[in-house]
Formats: C-alpha cells, structure tokens, sequence
C-alpha cells in the first residue's frame, strides 16, 4: 500500500455522494504526511447512516 493507492481511492470516491473517510492506520499516516508502517490494507468507511 502508497500513499498513491490513497491518491487513487480519494480520485475513485470522487462521485459518491456520501461523506466517506479513510480509518484506521492510513488515516493517521495521512494526518502526520509521512508512512509509520508498512500497511497492508486500507479501509475505507461511511457514515451508518449514509
């Protein structure tokens, strides 16, 4: 996983017409600006009532 592969999920995203976020170690790598770990996954999250 990149911070590219963030760039391309955020571009993927772009048209839904929902508030979306990145969770867990990703959105925490992307709040600092720099890569704590290697990740393996990144999830993505909606709102419950969305």
């Amino acid at each position: 996983m990149s911070f590219e592969q963030c760039r391309r999920i955020n571009k993927l995203m772009e048209n839904f017409n929902w508030s979306w976020f990145i969770a867990g170690g990703w959105a925490i790598d992307l709040h600092i600006g720099k890569e704590s770990r290697i990740h393996k996954d990144i999830e993505i999250a909606i709102f419950r009532k969305d």
